[in-house]
């Protein structure tokens, strides 16, 4: 008949406990203060500083001081925006730097096999590059190489905000034409 008793008590001091406890999270929690809510302005500002607070979800890569971020370029107009480098920016406009990026350049070519039938190899020419543009030595052998149908990627493109903070962005893809 005791443990009858006992395992009654050990209920209700259980109860009693849990109780106690909630009563007590309801002070705790009517004691706090509410936090203030950020005031949300619906209008855009209109200034032409940037605004330091933007960090973009994403940039854009565009190839050289051009409005070109892949597809089929002409091999003359690719010549001379491959030296300007590449330029990372938003949709804002606001321009990020640029430090380093995968360079491969397939070069196609015809060549014969074995019993004489034409086929087509690709010829790949591959650099990692600090900064923002080719080295100077991969520069100067492939302005002699480029011509229709070879294709430039830009890959692995590490884009930095200015807090130094990485910015994900999207491959450079170029097809060359005549």
């Amino acid at each position: 008949m005791s443990m009858k008793y006992s395992i009654k008590n050990i209920f209700v001091i259980a109860a009693l406990m849990i109780g106690s406890v909630s009563v007590l999270a309801q002070k705790v929690t009517s004691k706090a203060k509410p936090v203030a809510k950020k005031p949300t302005t619906a209008a855009k500002s209109t200034s032409s500083k940037p605004d330091l607070n933007y960090v973009p979800k994403n940039v854009d890569i565009y190839l050289g001081h051009s409005n070109i971020t892949g597809g089929k370029v002409a091999k003359h107009e690719f010549d001379s925006l491959i030296t300007q480098g590449i330029i990372a920016k938003d949709e804002k406009g606001n321009y990020y730097k640029v430090n380093g990026f995968n360079f491969t350049y397939g070069e196609r070519s015809a060549a014969e096999d074995s019993i004489g039938n034409t086929i087509y190899v690709i010829d790949y020419l591959a650099e990692y590059c600090k900064g923002d543009t080719l080295s100077r030595a991969v520069m100067n052998g492939l302005s002699r190489r480029t011509k229709g149908g070879d294709t430039a990627y830009f890959d692995q493109i590490r884009v930095v905000s200015r807090e130094g903070n990485p910015i994900p962005c999207k491959s450079l893809k170029i097809i060359l034409s005549r």
